[in-house]
């Protein structure tokens, strides 16, 4: 919940204003209302329809319209053919993914929905603006600054500045509110506003904002321990919106995770992203990032199982070793990283970052495994599970029956706090963070 104050609030900055309006989770929003142009190469056609964004299934962009079974339209092939749309009064041209379907029939009249394809943009994408508003669904809720919404101060602004963009997040001030309902209903809901500024020139083009927007996607991923990406992009000139994306970018469905940030901790977030920013200019560290960050996103909300996160997270950890101790630190050459064990590999991360390779006293299942196995530490025990899960020889297979829930569950906790602890202390970050194998 937000941490409200009563203070006299005359000098703090006001709370960021949403262009969505969502009063509950997964609820579809109206784009457009009216006639739309369906373009091929045989001709156009008109319709009547919306245009909604929809949470469900997926993420998308639907036009669902209709037209009457006596006019001139045959059959459906004209919308299977990848036709584009213009919508009334404007130039916008989209592509749409060539599904149709026929969702209803009644005497008079066919229904049909189309889904567009992405990007999915909408006004002048080719004017400079000075500032992006966006919308965050599904991030816990970070506390930090104080800012004012009517005559209350709520401590619900997280500033993140690093000295090229400037990104402002704000929390809705009824976030425990909707934070609750989502938990029970599932999916998605807006729970953030966000502004983009460039502190280097006073005005940025779209394809900009979507390289320093898509970068913040995956460092936010690392502090929520899930997808949240802004959304509900809209391009503004001061006060006049000058574009609007409507583009589905990458969020996941709610579901509790654990992270390692601290909702009431964020600090040394600007820090961190800084660092983060750092790495990100060179290809290669971008590229390393997102493929780690994926492998435990992934991991971490137990999308392939516990034995699946057991496997994800060692390919986290060996990327990890590749990255940082072969190619940026240079500890090793190429050759030699090669011959090096999987358990040797994160042994040396951890001793390079002085991270303990003892295995907590609090994983209990696995304190049990370490002396049944004879096992010397915790990346020796994790690298054993796995090659049962990969390797699965009988005596193997033997041995991963022996291990029940709890204690893979407990396997997973393990890796995935190295893969957090490792690129913290890479990253340099100085703050507060959640031990969760210690905290198990």
């Amino acid at each position: 919940m937000s941490n409200k104050k009563t203070q006299n609030s005359d000098e703090l900055p006001e709370m960021l204003k949403s262009n969505i309006c969502m009063t509950n989770p997964n609820e579809k929003i109206l784009i457009h209302d009216g006639k739309v142009t369906f373009i091929n190469n045989s001709g156009q056609i008109n319709l009547q329809g919306k245009l909604m964004f929809n949470w469900l299934p997926n993420m998308a962009v639907r036009f669902y319209g209709s037209f009457p079974k006596d006019s001139h339209i045959k059959d459906f092939q004209f919308f299977n053919g990848k036709p584009k749309i213009k919508i009334e009064n404007n130039i916008e041209e989209f592509e749409l993914n060539g599904l149709s379907l026929a969702i209803n029939e009644s005497k008079d009249a066919i229904d049909i929905m189309c889904q567009l394809n992405p990007p999915i943009v909408f006004g002048k994408k080719g004017r400079q603006v000075n500032k992006v508003i966006f919308e965050l669904s599904n991030l816990r809720g970070f506390s930090g600054k104080l800012v004012k919404s009517d005559t209350t101060a709520n401590s619900n602004r997280l500033i993140f500045n690093n000295g090229e963009y400037e990104i402002i997040i704000d929390k809705s001030k009824d976030y425990g509110e909707i934070s609750n309902q989502l938990a029970n209903d599932g999916g998605y809901q807006l729970v953030f506003t966000g502004k983009l500024t460039s502190l280097t020139s006073k005005t940025f083009y779209i394809s900009e904002s979507e390289k320093i927007l898509d970068q913040f996607s995956y460092f936010l991923q690392f502090i929520n321990g899930s997808r949240s990406s802004p959304i509900f992009r809209y391009g503004y000139s001061n006060k006049t919106v000058v574009w609007r994306s409507y583009t589905p970018y990458e969020t996941d469905s709610f579901k509790n995770v654990i992270s390692w940030a601290k909702t009431s901790s964020t600090n040394s977030f600007n820090d961190l992203w800084i660092k983060f920013s750092s790495k990100w200019k060179s290809e290669n560290d971008q590229e390393c990032l997102k493929t780690i960050l994926h492998w435990y996103i992934e991991a971490n909300r137990n999308s392939t199982k516990l034995e699946g996160s057991i496997v994800l997270i060692q390919n986290a950890l060996e990327l990890l070793f590749h990255w940082i101790i072969s190619e940026s630190e240079k500890y090793v050459n190429t050759t030699d990283a090669v011959n090096i064990s999987a358990a040797g590999k994160i042994g040396f991360l951890l001793a390079l970052f002085n991270i303990s390779p003892e295995i907590p006293k609090n994983l209990k299942a696995l304190k049990q495994y370490e002396n049944e196995y004879k096992v010397i530490n915790g990346p020796e025990l994790f690298i054993s599970i796995r090659n049962c899960i990969v390797h699965p020889s009988e005596k193997k297979r033997k041995i991963l029956k022996r291990l029940d829930t709890i204690g893979r569950y407990q396997t997973v906790t393990l890796g995935l706090s190295y893969i957090e602890i490792i690129l913290l202390k890479y990253l340099d970050y100085k703050g507060d963070y959640r031990n969760r194998a210690e905290e198990y």
